[in-house]
């Protein structure tokens, strides 16, 4: 519900095009993009991205190991960066306005090293962009520790964030391995509470498509590849 300004099939398209961009330099098939609930994924992720912004614009993708969350995050900050949305911010903050302050893909294992208190409390630093941004894409939910210590201050890193961009409504596009009742155990009812106000929720219910490949692929297959998708023609409309 971000409201890019294309028709829901061209950001199929674009989604595609770099999940295919994305895939090929790991995998050796492409049986991932052929499932039936990653095309409705991929639908889905379309109607979301197209849709006029909403009071519940952010989004949980919530799917096992393996099953190409981290792979969707990418795909999603390709389309994001390239689309007419993030050009219009840039030009409305100015050219000299770091593109990280409009758009930002972060991986929650690295949040701890991102955390400078000094940084945060003058309202500058990685980890206070991150609170702040216009759009964060926040893979992988849950690998990092609920909470650290510097000099005797705990910080609760991820209610941090979502606390932040709850009270500036920032829209927030998040992949887990956690289940919304995970969430809740790990991060406690405020935060959930939060989550669930402003989250529409998709679950990616498959095994890992990783040990699916190292099952089915024999060395020196040839890889299937779609011409249609090779190009950036996805672009016109």
């Amino acid at each position: 519900m971000l409201g890019l300004d294309f028709r829901p099939e061209i950001i199929r398209k674009q989604l595609m095009y770099y999940l295919q961009r994305l895939i090929i330099s790991r995998h050796p098939s492409w049986g991932y993009l052929q499932r039936a609930e990653n095309e409705s994924l991929l639908d889905y992720l379309a109607g979301y991205l197209c849709a006029p912004k909403q009071h519940q614009c952010s989004l949980l993708v919530s799917a096992g190991v393996g099953t190409g969350k981290s792979t969707i995050a990418q795909a999603l900050y390709e389309v994001l960066y390239h689309s007419p949305r993030i050009a219009s911010l840039i030009e409305k903050h100015g050219r000299d306005y770091n593109t990280h302050s409009i758009l930002c893909l972060a991986n929650a294992e690295s949040l701890p090293s991102m955390l400078n208190p000094e940084d945060f409390n003058s309202r500058s630093g990685d980890f206070f962009r991150i609170c702040t941004c216009d759009i964060l894409i926040l893979d992988d939910l849950g690998v990092e520790p609920v909470a650290i210590k510097h000099f005797g201050t705990e910080w609760r890193l991820a209610e941090r964030i979502i606390s932040m961009r709850y009270d500036r409504m920032r829209p927030t596009i998040i992949t887990t391995n956690l289940t919304p009742m995970e969430i809740e155990e790990r991060y406690g009812s405020r935060m959930f509470d939060r989550m669930m106000e402003l989250y529409n929720f998709f679950p990616l219910g498959q095994g890992s498509f990783r040990s699916k490949i190292a099952c089915s692929y024999s060395p020196g297959r040839e890889m299937e590849v779609r011409p249609s998708l090779t190009s950036p023609e996805f672009l016109e409309s």
